[in-house]
């Protein structure tokens, strides 16, 4: 072991000073012994963090082991459970979970086995209940996607329910666009005959919405010296506007008195509330899945929104127009908040596009007291001589909305593989300190 990397590790493990994270009793967790002590204390590491426990058991310092609180508090009480001792390995590892997921009589599953590997990577305590109802969750997911929603909902906090898992994990593997998940709904609605008038109202609604989006896109031309170039204008703000994403707010604002019927009125002309209205209605059961589908992606979306005093994170997807991509835009921003508002001069904003021409993009736009800096990733090779006349397109449109462009590079494929697989990285950060998972349903 460092010495330098053992002093930090065990410098300042005063039993009595030290602030222990909050355990609860019955959850398990994986652990290295760093250090033995009086009275049957030890030093436990656990995610590379020491936590000082009284111990039920003699151990030997430098060993790994799964634990179970058998007492919370400030300083909780252990059990050891036993497990396989053997060299290190993936395998061997695999046959302690398997040991494990037979003293606590679940099943050896694929499944449980990914599960807990990934708590006790992670370093997280859990519960038999945790490794019961949310492998039930994954059981119509791949492993790995079902892990990255398990990812989003213990770093976001959220309470580990089936409803926020659905509605997270419909929201990152949406495999269409928006517009045309919507244009089934309203096309199988037109097909159907004999239903209520209010129903067909209702899919006009949606239709009106659709042809406001898609009339709204500007594609205009433009000349820079003997070029000629085509932009895009995308109306962001008001089509965030028309997914009815505050809806649910502007109902409770509505019970407490502080939202005028008129107000309350207009959400109704909403996307979501629109779908919720008719996910209520008699309308074929194939139509109704696709109707609970994209409301489940909207509530997702809504999720990953995060908004306090200080900072602002969310993750959206918009429509294209099918001139430009072929599948909606990912929009992931960060940035401080502002009254209540975003902080325009201080942000950072990447842009997840699937581009007809350029395939597969990514623009990694950061912005510091209105002095932007901006990446883009993409497969295709394009030569400095080529972007000059777009990059004096661009920093003459940013000096018209008064901020500086003080970079733009274009980065080949091998950094675009590199972003790829950290995509999260920004709007998920990892938890400074956790304090264990429990189940609300």
């Amino acid at each position: 072991m460092n010495t330098i990397l053992a002093q930090l590790r065990f410098n300042a493990l005063d039993v009595q000073n030290r602030k222990m994270p909050l355990f609860r009793e019955g959850q398990i967790f994986h652990g290295t012994v760093l250090k033995l002590m009086r009275d049957d204390l030890a030093v436990i590491e656990i995610s590379r963090s020491p936590i000082v426990a009284k111990l039920e058991a003699s151990l030997q310092s430098g060993q790994e082991y799964w634990f179970v609180v058998k007492k919370k508090g400030d300083t909780p009480t252990l059990q050891v459970l036993p497990s396989l001792h053997a060299p290190k390995g993936t395998i061997q590892n695999e046959k302690n979970v398997q040991h494990l997921l037979r003293q606590l009589e679940l099943p050896s599953t694929r499944t449980n086995i990914a599960l807990v590997s990934h708590m006790q990577k992670a370093g997280i305590p859990f519960t038999k209940s945790f490794v019961q109802t949310v492998s039930s969750f994954m059981q119509t997911t791949t492993i790995e996607h079902g892990l990255e929603v398990l990812n989003i909902m213990l770093e976001r906090k959220f309470p580990v329910n089936a409803q926020i898992f659905q509605a997270i994990h419909r929201f990152i593997t949406a495999d269409k666009p928006m517009l045309t998940q919507l244009q089934q709904i309203t096309s199988a609605i037109q097909t159907q005959r004999g239903l209520p008038i209010h129903i067909k109202q209702l899919n006009e609604q949606l239709i009106h919405i659709m042809n406001k989006w898609t009339s709204s896109f500007r594609i205009e031309s433009e000349q820079s010296g003997t070029q000629r170039f085509e932009t895009v204008s995308l109306p962001l703000k008001e089509m965030l506007s028309s997914f009815g994403l505050q809806h649910e707010k502007a109902v409770v604002k509505l019970f407490k008195n502080q939202l005028p019927i008129q107000e309350l009125n207009q959400h109704h002309q909403e996307l979501k509330p629109i779908l919720l209205a008719l996910v209520k209605e008699e309308i074929p059961m194939q139509t109704k899945q696709l109707v609970q589908d994209t409301i489940q992606r909207l509530t997702g979306q809504q999720l990953l929104m995060k908004h306090d005093d200080q900072i602002l994170q969310f993750l959206m997807q918009f429509p294209l127009p099918k001139q430009i991509g072929n599948d909606d835009a990912l929009i992931q921003f960060q940035g401080k908040s502002k009254k209540g508002e975003i902080d325009s001069d201080f942000c950072r904003i990447l842009f997840y596009l699937n581009l007809r021409k350029l395939r597969e993009t990514i623009v990694d736009v950061h912005i510091q007291n209105r002095v932007i800096a901006i990446h883009v990733y993409n497969e295709n090779h394009i030569s400095n001589q080529t972007l000059e006349p777009f990059i004096l397109m661009l920093r003459h449109q940013l000096e018209r909305n008064h901020y500086t462009l003080s970079s733009l590079k274009w980065i080949n494929e091998t950094t675009t593989k590199k972003l790829k697989g950290d995509v999260h990285s920004i709007s998920f950060q990892p938890m400074s300190r956790y304090e264990g998972v429990d189940i609300k349903i």
